[in-house]
């Protein structure tokens, strides 16, 4: 979600000193563009109090087209001339909401300190950053028109051999790369979070044969009793099924607001200066929560059936009745 709706760019271009904006137009000439912006990208120090933090506050076109803002409900928010927008983690740090201030201090000689309001609070699945606009922010913390960097759209297979031999670049970052990277990342992740189900099926099978096959011990002379009337092995593992079938369901419709709660306890217990944890309400998640559920219930149930046909409730009536 990171790179594909909150940022959108295709590479991120950064210069090895602060240039004018006119040098954006220069882009044309060395490589095949679909779209370029330009940004500044500088390191700042917020603050709110006792309460501090290092960031880059980045500079962006008020119309821009690479990024996509939301806030905490989800709507979609564009730049503001005026006023700073911070992601939700920094707003933690700093214990600030929209409307309040933070004093910016520049690491620039020379630079006052400066109090900018905060316009909104943003979602930002990966690292810590303010935003502002990008004229707005160069008049009040930088300096007119400069840019460190821009922002690219391109289908050209060479621009980035092409724009490292080029002249003040320092860097240029494909999203692609990146993405690639965070999905290798994301497949040791996913096979660690499937050995966890496995084990917690594992778990809830034993939970849910022990109980039963305890549930079956105390209630050996009744369901003894239910034989002699003519009641089938079968027809009694019937009775053990719905039982539990009736208790898994209660327990989803409590294990599911419970488990969502202690997702978003989790989430902001593990959010940092990274990444940030948001729990997706997604019905597919729920779904296959239940659906593993039922497998392993079944499973066990399963395992209680041969359980039940081995046990002899006839001698057990007659052990009991002598």
């Amino acid at each position: 979600k990171h790179f594909s709706e909150f940022q959108k760019m295709d590479y991120n271009i950064n210069f090895n000193k602060p240039l004018n904006e006119k040098a954006v137009k220069d882009f044309a000439h060395i490589t095949d563009i679909d779209y370029i912006e330009p940004k500044t990208e500088f390191p700042f120090e917020l603050s709110n109090g006792v309460k501090k933090q290092i960031v880059n506050i980045i500079g962006l076109k008020q119309d821009t087209q690479f990024y996509e803002f939301v806030n905490r409900k989800g709507e979609k928010l564009n730049l503001s001339s005026e006023g700073m927008m911070i992601t939700e983690n920094l707003a933690d740090i700093l214990d600030v909401k929209e409307g309040d201030q933070v004093l910016v201090h520049s690491f620039i000689p020379g630079r006052e300190d400066l109090y900018i309001q905060i316009s909104h609070i943003i979602k930002q699945g990966l690292g810590m950053n303010a935003y502002m606009e990008l004229s707005g922010m160069a008049g009040r913390l930088l300096e007119d028109q400069m840019i460190t960097g821009v922002y690219i759209n391109s289908n050209d297979k060479d621009l980035i051999k092409t724009l490292t031999k080029a002249q003040h670049i320092s860097s240029v970052k494909s999203t692609k790369d990146m993405v690639e990277v965070y999905k290798e990342f994301m497949s040791m992740t996913l096979a660690s979070v499937s050995i966890l189900v496995v084990l917690s099926g594992i778990l809830g099978f034993s939970i849910v044969y022990n109980a039963t096959t305890v549930s079956i011990n105390e209630r050996e002379m009744e369901f003894s009793s239910m034989r002699v009337l003519g009641y089938s092995k079968h027809e009694i593992f019937n009775i053990i099924l719905k039982e539990n079938m009736v208790i898994t369901v209660a327990g989803m419709f409590i294990g599911i607001p419970l488990g969502n709660r202690m997702g978003e306890a989790i989430g902001r217990l593990y959010s940092n200066e990274i990444y940030t944890l948001e729990i997706i309400n997604d019905p597919k998640i729920y779904f296959l929560a239940c659906f593993f559920t039922f497998i392993f219930v079944l499973l066990a149930q399963g395992a209680t059936y041969r359980k039940i046909n081995r046990l002899n409730f006839l001698q057990s009536l007659k052990n009991r009745v002598s």
